[in-house]
């Protein structure tokens, strides 16, 4: 699956149980982004509650690998 499809369905569940309209596709790459250059960086609860799907995503070998920005990320823990 594509990265940013992933992006999309975070930002839905989001919108479907009425979290927050903040979270878009955009603001969950964003948010993921950030937290691969430094986690201690977003005090947001629900951006560390997408990093984790993102992260059970990546460890269940659903996501094309994260190409973005950073070292903090867990598919560059192998590299």
């Amino acid at each position: 699956m594509e990265r940013p499809r992933a992006y999309e369905a975070i930002a839905e569940v989001y919108r479907d149980i009425g979290l927050y309209d903040y979270w878009t596709p955009d603001t969950v790459a964003e948010a993921e982004q950030r937290m691969a250059i430094d986690d201690a960086d977003i005090p947001d609860s629900t951006a560390h509650f997408a990093d984790f799907a993102l992260r059970v995503l990546d460890k269940l070998g659903v996501l094309e690998r994260y190409d973005g920005p950073g070292d903090c990320h867990p598919s560059r823990e192998s590299a």
